[in-house]
């Protein structure tokens, strides 16, 4: 589990550590219905992504691009920290994508795409075509 230490206190897990980010930054919503989806968010990332075979994670790749209909972020109009999650989490499987496979999934594709135009964000991870 990651382990933030700020001062005396030490958090551990990533729902603390990002509970006291937010503090600082906004990054878990600025609504109780955002936060909530960014929580549940999170949840779906350690613990369906993280875990699945490939027959598992094509399911769950359509269940982010059906949500991802419509609208440009997973919980609300902005950037929160269930994109950022997201957005590394799948980074690798994404990556290793056919365009074939990425046409099945034009929401989380525009989604990817928009998200990693940040270099910021994306850390060193390398574009994805």
């Amino acid at each position: 589990d990651p382990c933030l230490t700020a001062g005396k206190v030490k958090y551990e897990g990533a729902l603390p550590i990002l509970t006291y980010l937010d503090t600082k930054y906004s990054m878990l919503g600025s609504t109780l219905l955002e936060r909530a989806l960014v929580k549940q968010w999170i949840s779906f990332q350690y613990g369906c992504i993280d875990s699945a075979d490939k027959k598992e994670t094509e399911g769950h790749l359509r269940r982010i691009n059906d949500h991802l209909n419509g609208i440009s972020y997973l919980a609300g109009d902005n950037l929160t920290a269930a994109d950022v999650l997201l957005f590394h989490g799948i980074h690798k499987q994404y990556a290793e994508m056919t365009y074939q496979d990425k046409d099945k999934f034009l929401n989380l594709s525009r989604w990817f795409r928009h998200l990693q135009q940040d270099a910021k964000l994306r850390r060193g991870k390398s574009l994805v075509t």
